[in-house]
């Protein structure tokens, strides 16, 4: 069982090549590396607990942002 967090904005959205540096499709490097400091300590602090982060593009603008957590009792 997972638990889901949804965050959505109207804002200029995530560029393709952080959105895959954030959900691991790719690994941080010195060239890959994500312009902001937030979406990079999520997804550490995600992968810490065993979780996992998807990114959508919202329909008009913006960003989906769902990070999913396994459930603890």
């Amino acid at each position: 069982d997972l638990v889901k967090l949804t965050v959505a904005d109207n804002g200029p959205g995530i560029p393709k090549t952080e959105q895959q540096v954030i959900t691991a499709e790719e690994e941080i490097s010195s060239l890959t590396n994500a312009s902001g400091f937030g979406l990079w300590i999520v997804r550490r602090l995600t992968k810490e607990y065993n979780g996992s982060i998807d990114i959508e593009t919202a329909a008009v603008e913006g960003s989906i942002v769902n990070i999913y957590l396994p459930k603890t009792v």
